[in-house]
């Protein structure tokens, strides 16, 4: 006997029968949902009462892990430690401290809660704990780290090799996990000699999927719509995108480039040190009309171009996403690129800059449409200047705005044939070999052997 509860309408399904009806003279207790009580089910065929698995956080086989990292605001960095936390947690094998970077108040309350919970847990033993670091390789200098405990690093790197001063960060360290192959194979080949190991981020494949609604945006509809998404600094290669898009068309082609920082314009604050002439420079809009200053276009001549400058929360982002008909990238370096990886989940093509610094060809397929003419340069000071000053002094790469440009035409000349694309279907397959389920599968797995 298979007892559903559906709420007001409980169902019997009787296995001798292929009828469902409702029936109370077997010995089923049916209670009334309400917020104060739990529905009763007792079945005369079982016997007994199955009572519910109370997760017990004093158990000796609980593992305690100590997590540092961002938590705090709407970039990758944060999203992943907050996925980190949450995923470990409902294995029900660990108890989770977390010590934020910052006090976390820049998300929506919701989530702000559900991370303070983790701040001051009960029953946590930070003597018997592990000490899991998550974000910039900065952290890894020795005062930042404890002596008594085993050392994790979860970090990447961007540029073609590691900045000296890093690589001693890097080797304070009991084990650095990577998330992609080239990003180990740029440490590896810079003399880091922590040992390491891949462990790869994801997407959450409930979320991105072919079946989300795109959020209605008047401004878009009956255009192809190409995708920015991604924090708004040079090393993403902004600047280079919104030059090729203007290349491409025109205004009277019914396209639009649709740019999303995660971030929002930031509001200036003069407590936290920035000098009040750099005030303008952290408002999107005012560095895109720049933008548009140094390649001789006024707003009104340039093709369609949204721009979308609050904070945008992950639950929303899939619904955004889903307006894209193709998301472009032209990253300097890049460790992962996880918006390529989510558009890839959701059927939307790539356009990225293959490189010696690009990560994220570990799980591109025929998806992705790849600008192959790029050299390693030093990177400028705009490149790190308030983003990593561990930039300083390295490599990144270089592409060519002149092929990016083709490769958006070329994409939109073959729009029609793209939807039905065997290619999407290929790109979505692979992307389910990096969902966030099979990364903390990964990460419990490596913390077990630890």
């Amino acid at each position: 006997m298979l007892v559903i509860n559906l709420g007001c309408n409980m169902k019997r399904i009787d296995k001798n029968s292929n009828k469902t009806k409702l029936d109370s003279s077997e010995g089923i207790e049916l209670k009334p949902l309400c917020d104060e009580s739990i529905t009763k089910i007792i079945s005369k065929e079982a016997g007994l009462s199955k009572p519910f698995n109370i997760v017990n956080l004093t158990a000796p086989n609980k593992k305690h892990l100590h997590i540092r990292g961002y938590v705090d605001f709407y970039g990758g960095y944060a999203e992943h430690c907050r996925r980190v936390l949450d995923g470990l947690h409902n294995t029900g094998k660990y108890c989770l401290k977390l010590t934020p970077i910052k006090t976390p108040v820049d998300i929506d309350p919701i989530v702000w809660n559900r991370m303070n919970k983790y701040v001051h847990p009960s029953y946590f033993n930070i003597k018997e704990s592990d000490y899991l670091c998550i974000g910039c390789p900065g952290w890894f200098k020795k005062d930042f780290l404890p002596s008594d405990r085993k050392v994790i690093g979860w970090t990447m790197i961007e540029t073609e090799t590691v900045q000296p001063d890093l690589i001693n960060f890097l080797n304070n360290a009991d084990i650095i996990w990577n998330p992609t192959q080239i990003c180990y194979d740029r440490m590896k080949k810079s003399g880091v000699s922590t040992e390491m190991d891949i462990v790869h981020l994801g997407y959450d494949e409930k979320e991105f999927n072919q079946d989300v609604l795109p959020l209605d945006i008047p401004q878009l509809r009956g255009r192809y719509v190409f995708g920015v998404l991604g924090s708004w600094n040079c090393r993403k290669g902004i600047k280079e995108i919104i030059h090729a898009f203007c290349k491409a068309f025109d205004k009277n082609d019914q396209v639009s480039l649709f740019m999303v920082c995660k971030y929002g314009t930031r509001p200036y604050d003069e407590t936290n040190g920035r000098l009040k002439e750099e005030k303008e420079k952290w408002c999107i809009k005012w560095e895109f009309e720049k933008y548009l200053e140094e390649i001789g276009l006024s707003k009104e001549d340039a093709p369609h171009i949204a721009l979308l400058d609050i904070p945008v929360h992950e639950s929303i982002l899939p619904n955004i996403m889903a307006n894209m008909n193709c998301l472009v990238g032209f990253s300097k370096g890049e460790s992962t690129w996880l918006p390529g990886l989510q558009a890839m989940a959701t059927g939307i093509p790539i356009i990225q800059l293959k490189s010696e610094c690009s990560g994220f060809m570990d799980y591109l397929s025929d998806v992705a449409f790849l600008c192959e003419d790029s050299n390693l340069v030093m990177a400028e000071e705009e490149d790190y200047l308030g983003t990593s000053e561990l930039y300083e002094g390295v490599k990144l790469a270089k592409g060519n705005v002149d092929e990016l440009s083709h490769m958006i035409k070329e994409v939109y000349s073959i729009r029609k044939e793209l939807k039905n694309s065997s290619n999407i279907t290929n790109g979505i397959n692979k992307a389910k070999d990096w969902t966030w389920d099979k990364s903390i599968e990964q990460i419990n797995n490596r913390l077990l052997k630890i």
